[in-house]
């Protein structure tokens, strides 16, 4: 049985030299995955970076990511819909950020 991406959260930010905000997905509605960064390409479509722990030594050890091209064209591909729905609903303009983490990241104020 395959995974599939059950949810998919966007927490916006305006533009900036081409970062657009941060996603997390849930995987199966068992798996939740966080600060995935998003950045715009020219041709208008998102590209997405995955969350990574540098290390006093300077070398960055990836948190989480995709283990094929395939996965990471379909999570990407999610994160793309739902941030054109989230543009068309807010008439193509992102609003200032209010840095309330809660609704878009509803696991954020739970503690571990």
């Amino acid at each position: 049985m395959e995974p599939t991406i059950s949810n998919v959260e966007i927490l916006p930010f305006p533009p900036k030299n081409g970062f657009l905000g941060f996603a997390s997905i849930t995987i199966d509605n068992k798996f939740y995955l966080s600060d995935i960064a998003l950045f715009s390409r020219m041709d208008g479509s998102i590209r997405i970076g995955f969350p990574i722990k540098k290390l006093n030594n300077g070398t960055a050890m990836p948190i989480f990511r995709p283990l094929s091209h395939e996965t990471e064209a379909e999570i990407e591909a999610a994160i793309q819909k739902k941030y054109e729905t989230l543009l068309m609903s807010s008439s193509g303009t992102i609003k200032e950020s209010t840095n309330d983490f809660s609704e878009s990241y509803p696991n954020s104020k739970k503690s571990i």
